[in-house]
């Protein structure tokens, strides 16, 4: 079990391309990982209104990694590499659908700091099962 979490964040500049209401935005976003749920990455998106969260998209961190090389996943979230060294990642909702568009260099050097503070194939030794047990415990 591994107690000593740690947490890396990174903004990132993107093209954001939402195709029902034909737009294009220029931003940036925040990809977070933690060792606390090591399986994961998030997108932060830049709220729309100052008062308002951020959006955010929690999905596997494998699937960020191997969608620099080929297109894969299903369902709500797909990443594939382009032609011109970017990453389209692309977000499914009931509302609608947008795709991300980064720079495959910007993505490698964040994925590459999460390596460091947790190399793949270690992620099952980083989660506190006893902490998650109570946690569920707690709920009922």
């Amino acid at each position: 079990m591994h107690t000593n979490h740690t947490d890396l964040s990174t903004a990132i500049p993107f093209r954001l391309h939402v195709s029902e209401i034909d737009l294009v935005l220029e931003a940036e976003l925040t990809l977070a990982y933690t060792t606390r749920d090591p399986f994961a990455v998030t997108l932060l998106f830049p709220p729309v209104e100052p008062e308002e969260p951020p959006t955010s998209w929690v999905f596997a961190r494998e699937l960020l990694a191997s969608g620099r090389h080929e297109r894969v996943g299903e369902g709500d979230v797909e990443v594939r590499p382009t032609a011109d060294r970017h990453v389209l990642v692309s977000l499914a909702t009931e509302e609608g659908h947008a795709r991300v568009e980064v720079a495959s260099a910007a993505l490698e050097a964040f994925l590459s700091g999460t390596y460091s503070l947790l190399p793949a194939g270690e992620e099952p030794g980083a989660l506190d099962l006893d902490a998650l047990v109570e946690a569920l415990l707690t709920e009922c």
